[in-house]
């Protein structure tokens, strides 16, 4: 009886064992999960944060570039309002000769 109850208790023992260990096991699996997913989390606020970071920057691009483009506009409009004003009074002396040459007719 003696060697069936020390290998009842080996048995007991292994059962012991096996399941401290799958549990350990579970407990390890559970822990890296939580990591990963803790990681996950971590590097897709990371991901958010350069995006929006570099969203801004090429926001601040393309607006100094309109602004650059609108100040050359302005320039030009200006240039051409400058040739126009030139040409004022050479379009109303035109006016003025054309009125006369067909009032005299």
């Amino acid at each position: 009886m003696d060697l069936f109850n020390t290998i009842a208790r080996a048995e007991e023992e292994a059962a012991s064992i096996l399941s401290n260990a799958s549990r350990q096991a579970r407990d390890m699996i559970s822990s890296c999960e939580e990591a990963c997913a803790h990681d996950i989390r971590a590097q897709e606020r990371e991901q958010r944060r350069l995006y929006i970071e570099k969203m801004d920057e090429r926001k601040t691009q393309i607006e100094t570039i309109v602004n650059s483009r609108s100040e050359d506009n302005k320039k030009d409009i200006q240039k051409q309002l400058s040739n126009a004003e030139n040409r004022l009074h050479q379009a109303a002396q035109f006016i003025v000769n054309k009125v006369l040459e067909n009032g005299s007719s």
